[in-house]
């Protein structure tokens, strides 16, 4: 098998495994598996259709792209969704799985119906890593990760001088360096936690970071809704 090309039907479980949405859009070779329960919708896993490709191909391909659409939907729906491989076959003559292999496993998540439309999606190098960054920062319960995270999603959008950039980066080094020692910066931290440095065994110096997480979080996910086109 790992030396035959050929295309391959490949799934994917979303965790959660249920995602409430109120519409959906698919795009070709991509589908959205959905369940209906009552008026409600959910999208439950993603499945696709590799080009021509050998066995190992396809899982790499098809894991990456899978990966890329989680990021995307956990922007649409905001909170973080990964993915988890459940099935590949090869695609036999009209479009019917032959053999291949599987594996499954679940969790649940109640959440606000959101549209997801593939279509949307950007493929762009510098998006994906944003979308990519953005949904760690969503995943993470660490406020040291969600600050990082989110303003990873800025570095990526703004110049370096830019005062949307510059006015978060005490934020970020303050978590990420020993101990600051640009002035500014230092009067910053020492009017949110009473000193230049940040000591992750205080929680109260971790309290205190939230709402920065917050607003970050708020203006990362302004960076990216330019990036969709317009309905």
């Amino acid at each position: 098998m790992p030396g035959k090309v050929c295309r391959w039907r490949v799934t994917f479980d979303f965790i959660p495994p249920k995602i409430l949405v109120s519409r959906i859009k698919n795009v070709p070779d991509v589908l959205l598996i959905t369940t209906d329960e009552g008026e409600r919708k959910w999208i439950t896993s993603i499945e696709m259709i590799t080009p021509e490709l050998s066995f190992t191909e396809a899982l790499i391909s098809a894991s990456e792209t899978a990966n890329h659409y989680a990021d995307f939907i956990s922007f649409a729906v905001n909170y973080g969704v990964s993915c988890t491989i459940r099935q590949i076959n090869e695609v036999g003559e009209g479009g019917k799985p032959k053999q291949g292999g599987t594996i499954k496993f679940l969790e649940c998540r109640v959440v606000t119906p959101e549209n997801i439309d593939l279509t949307k999606y950007v493929g762009n190098e510098v998006y994906r890593r944003q979308f990519a960054h953005y949904r760690k920062g969503l995943s993470s319960t660490d406020v040291v990760e969600r600050i990082r995270e989110f303003f990873i999603v800025l570095e990526d959008s703004y110049p370096k001088n830019d005062p949307r950039l510059t006015k978060w980066a005490w934020v970020r080094n303050l978590v990420s360096h020993h101990e600051l020692i640009v002035k500014g910066q230092m009067i910053e931290a020492e009017k949110l936690i009473g000193k230049h440095y940040f000591d992750p065994s205080t929680p109260q110096d971790e309290n205190a970071l939230h709402e920065n997480a917050v607003e970050l979080k708020k203006e990362a996910k302004e960076c990216l809704e330019p990036i969709l086109p317009k309905t």
